[in-house]
C-alpha cells in the first residue's frame, strides 16, 4: 500500500526543529518568521494539550510535522483538532502523513478524547483524499471570518 520508509522515525517536536518547521510551512502557504516561530514553539511546549510531531527519514532532516492541540468549547465535549500538517512535497505519499497522523490519534485517546477535527482549505483536493481515507468525513463547509486587530488596540478594564 505505501513503501513507508523503513528509516522513519517520529518524535516530539524540539526547538531545535524551527527552522526546518518553519521551511516546510512554507510549502502550505505559510509565511512565518523563524523569531516569531521559535516563540510560539516555546509557548506551545509548556502547554500539555498541544504536542508536535515531527518525522525524519534517514536521521536527516524533518520530513515532516503535524501540530494537535485540544480544544473546549462550551457546547461541545473536548476533542483534539489539528493545527497543521505537512509533508516535504518530495516524500509524500510515502505514509509519512499518515504515521503523523496515527500518532496524534494515540495522543488524543491518552488525553481521552473522543475525536479529532481538522479544518481543510476546499483548494486542496489531495489533502481532502488523503484524510478520507484515515477515517475522516467532512461534516461542512464553512467560512472563516477574521477581524485583524491592530497595534494599536487599547485594552480597558469595565469599573
Amino acid at each position: 500500500m505505501h513503501n513507508i520508509p523503513s528509516d522513519l522515525v517520529i518524535r516530539k517536536a524540539l526547538d531545535s526543529d524551527v527552522d526546518r518547521i518553519a521551511l516546510l510551512a512554507e510549502q502550505l502557504g505559510y509565511d512565518v518568521e523563524i523569531k516569531e516561530l521559535s516563540d510560539r514553539l516555546s509557548t506551545v511546549f509548556q502547554d500539555q494539550e498541544h504536542v508536535i510531531y515531527v518525522a525524519t527519514v534517514k536521521g536527516e532532516t524533518i520530513a515532516g510535522w503535524v501540530h494537535a492541540y485540544i480544544n473546549k468549547l462550551l457546547v461541545a465535549d473536548r476533542y483534539v483538532e489539528i493545527g497543521g500538517l505537512v509533508v516535504e512535497e518530495s516524500k509524500r505519499r510515502l505514509g509519512i502523513g499518515r504515521e503523523l497522523m496515527a500518532c496524534v490519534d494515540q495522543w488524543a485517546r491518552d488525553q481521552n478524547c473522543a475525536s479529532i477535527r481538522l479544518r481543510s482549505n476546499v483548494i486542496r483536493e489531495k489533502s481532502h483524499r488523503f484524510y478520507e481515507s484515515l477515517g475522516y468525513q467532512n461534516q461542512k463547509t464553512q467560512f472563516t471570518f477574521v477581524k485583524t486587530l491592530g497595534d494599536d488596540r487599547e485594552i480597558t478594564e469595565s469599573t
